[in-house]
C-alpha cells in the first residue's frame, strides 16, 4: 500500500475536480467547454529590464511553444521599464503540462529570448503561486518530518530506553507511508474516486503531507506511550518481561482499539464533505489510525520489544532508588476483623 507514495505529486485541484453541483465547477466547466482549459489557468508575466524589443520577442518565443494556446499583445507600463505578458495554456490548472510550461519559461524560453537585451521574466497568476507553493513545500517537508520524527526521542526521556525511542521513531513513518500511498491511489491515481463524489484524478494539495505527518505522528505517540506504560507497570508490579508484554497488551487492546474505531468513523466522515483538501485529509487520517493501531502497535511493537529479541521497554536499566519491589503489606489488627459482638 506504501509505493504509490513513490508517485506523489503535489499541487492544489483546480475547481474542475470540485462537485458537480458548486457554482465554481460549473463556470469551470462553462468556461472549458466554449474556450479550452486553459482558459482557466492565464500566466500573467513581467519582463523587466528589457529593451522595447524584449517583451515582443518573448511573445513570438511563446507562441511557437506547444503547450501555448495563445499569447496577448505585450502591455508596456507608462515609463516603459516593465511590460506584462499574458500566456494561456491548452491544459488545466492542475496538469502537469503547465507545471512544465512555467518552469520552461523561466529556465529556457525566458532567459534564452531575453539575453541580448539583459532583462529578465517573472512569471506570476494563481496557477504560478500554487506551483510554487508546491515546490516550497516539497523541499520543507523533509526537515519537517525530521523535527517530528526528532521529537518521538521524548520518549527515552520517559522510559530512558534509547530503543525504545528509536523503534517508535522508525515505525511511525510506516503508518504514514501506508497513508500517503492510499491517498496517492485513490486521488491521484483514481482508484475508486468515483465512490468520494469525483469524476477525475487530482493532484495531492501541498498541504496534505505535512498535515498528515504531523498530526498522525502526534496520534501514534499517544497509542505508544499508552501501551508501553501499561507494559511497564505490569513489571514494576513483579510480572516477568513476558508476563508484563502480555498484561499490557492485554488491558490495552480494547481501550485502544475503540478509540480507534471512534476515531476512524470521524475521519472517514470527513469524506463527504465537498472540498478536496477535506476528503483527502479524512482518507488518511482515517488509514493511518487503523494501520497504527492494529498493525503496528498490537503487533510491531510488542514483536520489537520482545525480552526474547532484544532490549526493550522492561529491560530499561533503572536507578536502584526505583527497584522493582512490592510495597510491603502491613499486617491488619485483629480488632478490626472481629464482628460487632466480638
Amino acid at each position: 500500500m506504501t509505493p504509490p507514495l513513490l508517485s506523489l505529486r503535489l499541487g492544489t485541484p483546480d475547481d474542475g475536480s470540485q462537485p458537480g453541483e458548486l457554482t465554481q465547477r460549473r463556470a469551470y466547466d462553462i468556461v472549458t467547454e466554449r474556450w479550452g482549459a486553459g482558459w482557466n489557468a492565464p500566466l500573467v508575466m513581467t519582463v523587466r529590464g528589457a529593451d522595447e524589443a524584449g517583451p515582443r520577442d518573448l511573445a513570438a518565443a511563446l507562441e511557437d511553444d506547444p503547450e501555448v494556446r495563445l499569447v496577448d499583445e505585450p502591455r508596456p507600463s507608462e515609463d516603459g521599464e516593465v511590460a506584462i505578458v499574458t500566456a494561456t495554456p491548452h491544459s488545466a490548472p492542475q496538469d502537469e503540462a503547465v507545471t512544465e510550461l512555467v518552469e520552461r519559461i523561466r529556465d529556457d524560453t525566458g532567459p534564452a529570448t531575453l539575453a541580448a537585451s539583459g532583462g529578465e521574466v517573472l512569471v506570476g497568476g494563481p496557477t504560478a503561486v500554487v506551483i510554487d507553493l508546491a515546490e516550497v513545500i516539497g523541499e520543507r517537508l523533509p526537515w519537517g518530518v525530521l523535527a517530528v520524527v526528532g521529537a518521538g526521542m521524548l520518549l527515552f526521556a520517559m522510559f530512558r530506553a534509547p530503543l525504545i525511542a528509536l523503534k517508535a521513531a522508525l515505525m511511525t513513518p510506516l503508518s504514514i507511508g501506508v497513508s500517503f500511498g492510499v491517498v496517492t491511489a485513490v486521488f491521484q491515481w483514481g482508484w475508486g474516486i468515483e465512490l468520494l463524489g469525483l469524476d477525475k484524478s487530482v493532484p495531492i494539495v501541498s498541504a496534505v503531507p505535512m498535515l498528515l505527518f504531523a498530526v498522525l505522528f502526534g496520534l501514534s505517540m499517544d497509542y505508544e506511550v499508552f501501551l508501553l506504560s501499561a507494559i511497564r507497570e505490569s513489571y514494576d508490579g513483579g510480572n516477568d518481561a513476558h508476563r508484563a508484554m502480555v498484561s499490557g497488551i492485554g488491558s490495552t487492546a480494547r481501550v485502544i482499539t475503540c478509540a480507534t474505531i471512534i476515531m476512524a468513523v470521524v475521519f472517514f466522515s470527513f469524506s463527504t464533505v465537498p472540498d478536496t483538501l477535506v476528503k483527502m485529509a479524512g482518507i488518511g487520517l482515517a488509514t493511518a489510525v487503523v494501520i497504527d493501531a492494529t498493525l503496528i502497535r498490537m503487533v510491531l511493537v510488542p514483536r520489537a520489544d520482545d525480552p526474547a529479541r532484544g532490549p526493550g521497554v522492561v529491560a530499561a536499566p533503572q536507578p536502584p532508588a526505583r527497584a522493582r519491589t512490592r510495597p510491603p503489606t502491613r499486617a491488619r489488627p485483629r480488632g478490626l476483623n472481629r464482628g460487632p459482638g466480638g
